[in-house]
């Protein structure tokens, strides 16, 4: 992307966006539909006791949600945002992640236990990756126009 953006291939720039995107998106759904669907065996390679594998399952049902998402938000990220050298709207992004989003969330949810912290990764992540969205939309514009 970093190349593009650099020569003016903005035809380019956008067909690596559009083929990027749709390709994450559908890498993450056939992922998130092999881990939902094997959740046992998932969690078995990491648990001995089966014991703890009904609440666990559970959760890595639930924290497997945002596969798609994350994807979206590491290429706008990681890629078109540090490409168009933007490293500070990077910085920012992933810095509302962590710390805007997924600390606070934590100790809101705190209280609900385990199901909690995974509604409060769940919310950052989906809070973050539209955040890297909007942001990136206005730098698209920008480039673009």
């Amino acid at each position: 992307m970093a190349y593009n953006y650099g020569s003016k291939n903005l035809r380019r720039l956008r067909e690596i966006l559009a083929k990027g995107s749709i390709f994450t998106i559908a890498i993450g759904l056939a992922l998130l539909a092999l881990c939902r669907g094997n959740a046992n065996a998932v969690v078995a390679l990491f648990l001995k006791e089966s014991k703890w594998y009904p609440s666990d399952c559970s959760l890595w049902s639930y924290l497997v949600l945002t596969g798609p998402f994350l994807g979206i938000y590491y290429i706008i990220c990681s890629s078109f945002l540090q490409a168009s050298g933007n490293a500070k709207l990077t910085a920012i992004v992933f810095t509302l992640w962590q710390g805007l989003f997924l600390i606070p969330l934590l100790y809101l949810m705190a209280p609900i236990g385990m199901m909690g912290n995974v509604w409060a990764r769940l919310t950052a992540d989906l809070a973050a990756a539209v955040a890297a969205l909007v942001i990136a939309i206005q730098q698209y514009r920008k480039v673009y126009f």
